[in-house]
């Protein structure tokens, strides 16, 4: 007998290939579709607003969306983007320039960091000043994608900041709309309130401990810090219309510290004579019960622990200027060989001493040594600008002081006598200074010399303080050395001065003048 087998092929069983996206067999409902239609809304917004601002790039792209129907359109914590999806996808069919304003406007808040500066402000007043200081921002801005027009009371709100509190940011604002009245706050709010703010971090609670920075802050300091550095190499591609988007971003990235948090961390357990009436003995209260029925006894503490910081020192800046004993206006401090017409090295090229300066005083103490003991002499000098040499040319900014110059000088002195012999002679040590408060009325902290300050280490008061040179040691080396050499080829020729310093000369305070029947 014969048997015939007929084999079948089975079906090839599908297997999840993790290189392409899963792929669900369930129709997606309508919400699902909303949801994923608002989120490729925002990346088209997000594309588009990129095109006009490069500098935004970490910026556009550190919020991730997810869609929450809590909100009115969007909101974000700092970490991710929340976007309502029925009302994003009308707003993006109604008015899409109004959605890219919009989506700015919440990135704006975190570049601003102003999530995480409400402090103990009230909330609704401080919201209203950051959605504010945002628009302003943003009207400032000319580009097409999110152009509006100024209505009266936009126009009017900034033209008041601006007189009454000289800058439209989130702080100023708040103190100049806690002077507003309630119709006035209305109005604003009706045509300022953008974004959803109620799930921006509440304020922690005050801790013993300094409360580490949030994840979110970090990361949002770091992409401020990088917008500010796009800003100023892309300046001509930012275009116009940028000073207040500048002016904000540079605002909120200097750093801010809480002096009460950092005191805490210097706080030690001590105890101190001080009756502590929360706390008793048991055992008198209990005995007092027992023994007159409602009247208990309570022995209070003779002293109790507590928290202080035993000694605290602050010192923002100790520095110094000059080179020392290679100071030219320290080895001839009568200025015998300095006077008008001297000639001098001027930053690489030639100059002359033009006068004395504005701080010139030959009424200060001196030492044993004829040295002055603090700030005497100073000179005006002249010189061309085209012949001298960024190496001894620098330009230099102070922080809340302003811009400035570093200029390196050489000044020869010629040995006229034994005198002068002796004063150009001078070592570090016996060039003795006042250690000056310029923060506390400039008061006098004590004396010092040369020596020590070069050391790295100052004492004051019993406190060892650093100290950091303005003057840099090793160009006025370099000046003397090259100076030198071009006396001693006759490349550069001594000049006697045509008239010597004058002597006799203070420095003037401003007078303070008050007007009779005037509050000061």
């Amino acid at each position: 007998m014969t048997m015939r087998c007929e084999v079948k092929s089975l079906p090839k069983e599908k297997f999840f290939d993790p290189r392409k996206p899963f792929q669900s067999q369930r129709p997606e409902t309508h919400e699902e579709w909303q949801a994923r239609m608002g989120g490729e809304v925002l990346a088209v917004v997000r594309s588009g607003l990129y095109l006009d601002f490069r500098f935004l790039d970490m910026a556009l792209s550190a919020l991730s969306p997810a869609p929450d129907e809590r909100c009115r359109v969007l909101a974000t914590d700092g970490q991710t983007l929340y976007y309502q999806p029925q009302r994003l996808l009308q707003l993006y069919q109604e008015n899409p320039k109004y959605l890219n304003r919009l989506y700015l406007h919440t990135v704006f808040h975190c570049v601003f960091r102003h999530l995480w500066l409400k402090g103990r402000r009230e909330p609704q007043l401080w919201s209203l000043a950051c959605d504010i200081a945002v628009e302003n921002v943003i009207d400032s801005l000319q580009r097409k994608s999110v152009t509006r027009p100024l209505t009266y009371v936009r126009q009017n709100a900034y033209r008041q900041i601006t007189a009454e509190e000289k800058v439209v940011a989130a702080a100023p604002v708040y103190r100049w709309l806690t002077r507003q009245t309630p119709g006035v706050l209305r109005q604003l709010e009706r045509e300022f309130v953008t974004d959803d703010h109620r799930l921006w971090p509440k304020d922690a609670p005050e801790q013993p401990q300094q409360m580490p920075t949030p994840l979110p802050q970090k990361t949002w300091q770091k992409i401020g810090e990088r917008m500010q550095t796009e800003l100023d190499l892309r300046d001509k591609e930012a275009g116009e219309g940028t000073d207040a988007l500048k002016q904000q971003v540079k605002a909120a990235n200097r750093s801010r510290r809480s002096y009460k948090d950092f005191l805490r961390r210097f706080c030690v357990l001590r105890e101190e004579v001080k009756l502590d009436p929360d706390e008793f003995d048991l055992n008198f209260y209990t005995y007092g019960l027992s023994v007159y029925g409602n009247l208990p006894l309570i022995e209070p503490l003779e002293s109790r622990e507590s928290k202080k910081i035993e000694e605290l020192a602050l010192v923002i800046d100790t520095s110094y200027s000059t080179s020392g004993e290679l100071s030219p206006l320290l080895n001839d401090p009568e200025c015998r060989t300095i006077g008008l017409g001297t000639r001098i090295f001027l930053a690489g090229a030639e100059g002359y001493v033009a006068w004395n300066g504005t701080q010139f005083n030959t009424s200060k103490e001196t030492n044993e040594y004829g040295i002055p003991t603090s700030n005497a002499r100073t000179i005006a000098v002249i010189g061309d600008l085209r012949e001298m040499s960024t190496e001894y040319l620098r330009g230099m900014y102070y922080e809340k002081y302003g811009c400035s110059l570093f200029v390196g000088i050489g000044i020869p002195i010629p040995i006229l006598d034994a005198d002068l012999a002796r004063r150009v002679s001078i070592r570090n040590e016996q060039i003795e200074t006042t250690v000056v408060d310029y923060g506390n009325g400039n008061r006098v902290l004590g004396k010092t010399n040369y020596a020590a300050l070069r050391s790295g280490e100052i004492e004051v008061g019993g406190h060892r303080i650093r100290t950091a040179p303005v003057s840099s040691l090793a160009k006025a080396r370099e000046i003397a050395e090259l100076l030198r050499e071009r006396i001693r080829s006759g490349k550069f020729l001594l000049s006697e001065p045509v008239r010597p310093m004058p002597t006799g000369t203070t420095t003037k305070k401003l007078q303070i003048r008050e007007e009779p029947g005037r509050n000061h």
